[in-house]
């Protein structure tokens, strides 16, 4: 099995799209989704405040020998664990989202999506969480 490459073996464009995650990552730790509630020309783009988009770039990070990525997956994982509600749950949308004209946190159910992509994350950087 080749062994895996390291920061000077990476290729130009997977350079170019860690540093575009750095630039993207915001300060809470996690990364810009956007989204349309419709699928005509012409209606806007809305950010989408979730944690699950976060979790899916830093399971692909995980692999990319790059410096940055250990900041990036640093503040990612203190944006779970904010994130968190009681004993390891999470909910689709932040707690800071707002969905037609109301904070959505408290009004949607824990997601097992979120639930078992953040923990794998946790997981994998060894920051305990509850069962």
């Amino acid at each position: 099995m080749p062994s895996a490459p390291n920061e000077a073996e990476l290729s130009p464009s997977i350079r170019a799209g860690v540093d575009f995650l750095v630039r993207s990552q915001l300060p809470s730790g996690q990364f810009p989704v956007e989204r349309t509630r419709r699928n005509r020309p012409g209606w806007p783009e809305e950010e989408d405040h979730s944690p699950f988009a976060t979790a899916y770039v830093l399971h692909a990070l995980a692999a990319i020998p790059h410096p940055a990525v250990a900041a990036m997956t640093a503040r990612g994982v203190e944006y779970f664990l904010r994130e968190m509600d009681g004993h390891g749950l999470w909910r689709y949308w932040n707690k800071g989202s707002v969905q037609s004209g109301r904070k959505a946190h408290p009004f949607i159910p824990a997601d097992l999506d979120d639930m078992a992509c953040i923990s794998a994350i946790l997981r994998q950087n060894s920051i305990p969480f509850p069962d």
